[in-house]
C-alpha cells in the first residue's frame, strides 16, 4: 500500500516538472544563447536562440516586403500582385452581394444588371485606388522605410527578454505547471482505480 501511495506521488510529481521543464525549455529555445557558441571551431545549431538569430531576418523581411507592395502598387499592368487579387475578390463579393437587384421584378432586368455592374465596378475602384494610391502616399507621407531602419537600430531582444519574465514567463509557468499538475492528479486516479 505504501509502494502504492509513493507511485502515485511520484506520477504526479513527474507530471509536473515536465511541464514545468517545457516552459523553461521555451524560454531558453527562444532567449539563449545570446551568441553563437562554437566547439572545435564549428557552430553549435540553434545558436544563438531563436530570437537573436531572426531579428535580422525579420527586419529584411519586412523591408524586402514593403519594397514589393510599393513596386506591385504603381505597376497598373501586374495581374499576379496582392493588390490585383484583392481588386478582383472585392468585385466579386461585391457581385455576389447585389444580386438581389435581379431578384426584384419591378426593376427591369437590363437597369438592375446594369447597377450591379455598376456597384461592383466602384468597389472595384474604391479598393484599387485605396491600395494603389492612398496606401502608398501614406507610406511615403509617415517614411515608413526609415522606420523599418529605426526598428532594425532600436529592437533590443534584451528588453523583450525583460517583458517576457515580467509578463509572461510567470503566467505561463503557472498555468502550464497547473495544467500538467492536474494531469497528473487524473494520472495517480486512474492508478489508484487499475491498482
Amino acid at each position: 500500500m505504501l509502494i502504492a501511495l509513493l507511485k502515485s506521488i511520484i506520477i504526479l510529481i513527474l507530471n509536473t516538472s515536465i511541464g514545468i521543464l517545457f516552459v523553461i525549455v521555451f524560454r531558453a529555445f527562444f532567449f539563449f544563447p545570446r551568441k553563437s557558441l562554437f566547439w572545435r571551431g564549428k557552430q553549435i545549431p540553434y545558436t544563438p536562440g531563436l530570437l537573436y538569430r531572426k531579428k535580422d531576418w525579420l527586419i529584411e523581411k519586412i523591408s524586402s516586403e514593403l519594397h514589393k507592395y510599393l513596386q506591385s502598387a504603381f505597376d497598373l499592368n501586374d495581374t499576379k500582385s496582392k493588390i490585383y487579387q484583392w481588386q478582383e475578390e472585392a468585385y466579386k463579393k461585391s457581385w455576389d452581394k447585389f444580386a438581389f437587384l435581379e431578384k426584384y421584378k419591378y426593376i427591369p432586368y437590363f437597369i438592375s444588371s446594369n447597377l450591379r455592374h455598376l456597384f461592383s465596378q466602384f468597389t472595384y475602384e474604391f479598393v484599387k485606388q485605396f491600395f494603389r494610391s492612398f496606401v502608398p502616399f501614406l507610406i511615403e507621407k509617415y517614411r515608413a522605410e526609415s522606420y523599418i531602419d529605426l526598428l532594425s537600430e532600436k529592437l533590443d531582444i534584451d528588453i523583450i527578454y525583460e517583458y517576457y519574465n515580467k509578463y509572461i514567463f510567470k503566467y505561463m509557468m503557472i498555468f502550464v505547471g497547473g495544467w500538467f499538475f492536474l494531469t497528473g492528479l487524473l494520472n495517480m486516479i486512474f492508478f489508484w482505480i487499475v491498482y
